[in-house]
């Protein structure tokens, strides 16, 4: 929610206080593309868990003025969010322990742009992301916490923030002048990306 209060607020006031600001433009120098959506699989490092929540993620992304083969270059920044659990039941009855890692991510986006496919309003892309992934663990445990001598304790755990690279391929579709839908397809932090983007073009370039 708090995600999409913040994607709300900078969309109004780029309409309200960016005047040299039109819509509805293919994807180009000045161009400035909001996403926001959720997120599927990708690799965090866990290797045991029982759930995991649909990673919620915001970018913003603007077009620079360089030309290579007739496609554009964008840089931009990412937020997401992302939780794992785990739950394991130990033989004697009323034993368990609970563990949580809860994901919070920024990163540094770097796309580029180019009609791959003649369909209007549509807008093709590949790039890479440098993310960090800072993480909070927290467990609780009535096995080892009532028996700490207990052989093949394992506490206590650490997990330490990361960063990865996440390489992706994506496709915008613009439904609206200012909205649109588009899909992400990637290696690393997540295996899809799919949601909603908003696009303003500065008339400047």
């Amino acid at each position: 929610m708090m995600i999409i209060r913040k994607e709300t607020f900078f969309v109004v006031f780029i309409l309200f206080f960016g005047r040299n600001y039109l819509l509805a433009q293919p994807f180009k120098a000045g161009t400035i593309n909001i996403q926001g959506g959720v997120e599927f699989g990708g690799n965090y490092g866990i290797k045991y868990y029982n759930t995991q929540t649909l990673a919620k993620a915001a970018s913003i992304e603007i077009g620079l003025p360089k030309i290579v083969d007739d496609g554009y270059f964008g840089i931009g920044l990412y937020y997401g969010a992302k939780t794992f659990n785990e739950f394991k039941q130990y033989p004697l009855p009323g034993y368990f322990a609970q563990y949580n890692w809860d994901y919070t991510i920024f990163g540094a986006r770097f796309t580029y742009h180019i009609d791959l496919i003649s369909v209007k309003s549509l807008d093709t892309y590949c790039g890479f992301m440098i993310n960090y992934n800072e993480v909070k663990f927290n467990y609780s445990d009535n096995f080892y916490s009532q028996f700490p001598n207990m052989k093949g304790n394992p506490y206590p755990l650490t997990f330490a923030n990361n960063v990865k690279y996440t390489a992706f391929i994506g496709v915008c579709y613009d439904i609206r002048n200012i909205a649109g839908v588009f899909a992400e397809f990637a290696l690393g932090n997540y295996a899809a990306f799919i949601g909603i983007n908003f696009k303003l073009f500065n008339r400047n370039h």
